[in-house]
């Protein structure tokens, strides 16, 4: 017992990025279960157990369906299908968050080879974790994983929430230097609920700022939420920048998103995440992803 709670001292005190960390039972309710799954992960990681379930984004203007966000999930054999929040903590203070990496970059790429295939010249988003930027090779495997897949460097964006910017700014900014050379999209995810700068919108690469939901889901309601949003709009147009809207349950929220000049937008009103297999299907039938008026 006394080398369990040891571990997850241990694994608190990497979550923070070094020092020491007293154990606390708030810090570890289902310990258990936490301590399972993180000797599981490699093995999941290994075996492909991982899967990417792809979420649509379209153009506001138009309609047009742009590409999609993959969304990780774990089909675990016991435990059914695990979101990322079961498991992306644990895989982040551990090694096991490069190979993941690795993983995810594979099977987008993968996916939107067979989009290629297909006739559609669709984006691919992933998700990059801070320790992601905290590790020089990043540059050398995302170069990686497009050779692998002939994939042109447009076909593929990296999102990054603000926070991943503030535990080192200054190698942050040299990686994603590198990476918008290849000529990968930037996006900051969840805009609007971190803490960074506006300096980091003119010193980054950064292509486009995404709305983080709950501001869009407020904004029929809420007056503030509602001046956030046309406010993050017009900062982002007037950067040079695109702005996604994330998290669009219903069609007035759509309309008005697409009255202030919003570019694009994805959320349940479009569709949820989707598996390869059924956007492939999709694809090949001709769906029609917005729901009439």
């Amino acid at each position: 017992e006394l080398l369990r709670a040891a571990d997850v001292a241990m694994y608190e005190a990497k979550r923070r990025g070094g020092g020491v960390v007293p154990y606390d039972a708030s810090l570890d309710p289902h310990s258990p279960e936490r301590l399972a799954l993180i000797g599981d992960l490699d093995r999941a990681i290994r075996e492909r157990e991982m899967a990417l379930h792809f979420q649509p984004k379209l153009a506001l203007a138009d309609d047009r369906l742009v590409g999609f966000e993959g969304l990780l999930r774990w089909r675990h054999p016991r435990r059914g299908m695990l979101m990322p929040a079961d498991f992306l903590p644990l895989a982040e203070v551990g090694s096991a968050i490069h190979a993941l990496t690795d993983l995810v970059l594979d099977l987008a790429l993968a996916a939107q080879a067979r989009w290629r295939a297909l006739g559609h010249e669709l984006r691919v988003a992933v998700n990059l974790s801070p320790r992601n930027l905290a590790d020089e090779s990043i540059v050398e495997r995302v170069r990686a994983a497009l050779d692998q897949h002939a994939a042109p460097p447009s076909a593929l964006e990296l999102e990054l929430t603000e926070t991943t910017l503030l535990h080192d700014p200054e190698r942050a900014a040299r990686l994603l230097a590198q990476l918008g050379g290849l000529g990968v999209g930037i996006t900051i995810d969840d805009f609007g609920t971190g803490y960074s700068s506006l300096s980091h919108l003119r010193r980054l690469p950064i292509g486009t700022l995404k709305i983080d939901a709950s501001f869009v889901a407020a904004m029929q309601t809420s007056a503030t939420d509602a001046v956030i949003v046309r406010s993050t709009v017009a900062l982002a147009h007037n950067l040079g920048l695109g702005v996604v809207a994330e998290g669009i349950e219903d069609r007035a929220t759509w309309d008005a998103l697409a009255a202030i000049g919003c570019d694009l937008g994805q959320g349940y009103l479009i569709g949820a995440a989707q598996s390869a297999e059924d956007v492939e299907w999709c694809l090949l039938t001709g769906k029609t992803w917005l729901p009439d008026a």
